[in-house]
């Protein structure tokens, strides 16, 4: 048994990613192939194949089915291996391929970048979490540099190995002191080189803001306040589910439509927030929670120029309510 090609180190599951193999042997034979995650020693899928000598398997459908199931919640400043990518094994009748790494997008494992097109200049209100994507292949640090009235008061920092691997940076700032009105998130890759440096300048947000969450075409993630929450209307559905002892209950699911609107913006600040539209899975962050929305509309129009200044969404919340008495 042997494995005559494998996908490359940074391949994309967007393409085929296809592993070709020989059992070395003349007597069609049944193999069972167990596509293995290497970071969480988990199966993500196994099955079988009838009275082959050869074969080739493409585990890309596998890994883009499963790109909505590892984004994780922290209350303290964190990072953790991107969901945008994958460490994998294959085993063969017990025969194991080499591990290799793979991305949402294709990544360039000779370059260290942020993977989030945020810009360097950002408004953020205390209570909101910050999320950024960044690739460093070895290490990745990320230090917090807090003011209060100009003044420096402070700081906290990350420093995570990443195994060749994109890290999601997670900075919640509800526990930073009131008394903040900006502070600077420096990436690097080692103490010489800077990724990315953001300047965040606290605010007061109304009551209508929604902040939202996205993963833009690269993998990395994104997330914009947007200020403005008007709400346009409600729906139910009546339905039914079982209950106790199969007893079928009736039950409600509620539909909450609201149109966000975004603050007057730089031209590249609206570029990256118009790639909202091709993110399949968008997710409001409301504390320290993340729960998907839906985009009702995934059409943006541009002026005469091909400029946008200002975006709106329809977004709509959905809950199944509880049994109708």
């Amino acid at each position: 048994m042997k494995f005559t090609s494998i996908p490359n180190n940074g391949s994309s599951w967007g393409d085929e990613l296809i592993y070709a193999i020989d059992t070395e042997v003349d007597t069609p034979s049944n193999l069972v192939v167990d596509i293995r995650d290497l970071k969480s020693n988990k199966s993500l899928g196994r099955y079988r194949l009838y009275g082959v000598t050869t074969a080739e398997v493409n585990i890309s459908p596998y890994l883009r089915s499963l790109e909505n199931l590892e984004i994780k919640r922290s209350n303290t400043a964190t990072s953790y291996i991107s969901p945008a990518s994958r460490t994998i094994a294959l085993l063969i009748n017990g025969y194991a391929s080499e591990e290799r790494t793979f991305f949402r997008a294709p990544l360039d494992y000779d370059k260290n970048y942020v993977l989030s097109e945020i810009t360097t200049d950002q408004t953020i209100s205390l209570g909101e979490a910050i999320r950024l994507t960044a690739f460093a292949k070895e290490n990745l640090s990320v230090l917090i540099e807090k003011y209060a009235s100009n003044r420096y008061i402070g700081s906290e920092s990350i420093n995570q190995r990443t195994y060749g691997n994109p890290m999601e940076v997670v900075i919640p700032t509800a526990k930073f002191s009131g008394s903040i009105d900006s502070f600077i998130v420096t990436l690097r890759s080692d103490k010489s080189t800077i990724l990315q440096r953001i300047v965040y300048h606290v605010v007061e947000r109304g009551e209508s803001s929604r902040r939202l969450m996205w993963y833009n075409k690269l993998g990395g993630v994104e997330c914009y306040t947007f200020p403005t929450s008007i709400r346009t209307h409600y729906k139910a559905k009546m339905g039914q589910s079982v209950g106790v002892r199969g007893v079928p209950i009736d039950v409600c699911l509620n539909e909450r439509h609201y149109q966000i609107i975004s603050a007057l913006e730089t031209p590249q600040e609206m570029n990256r927030l118009a790639e909202i539209v091709f993110s399949p899975y968008v997710y409001e962050m409301v504390g320290d929670d993340i729960v998907e929305v839906e985009l009702t509309s995934r059409e943006i129009l541009f002026d005469k120029h091909g400029m946008l200044r200002q975006l709106s969404l329809d977004i709509c919340e959905t809950k199944r309510g509880g049994a109708i008495c």
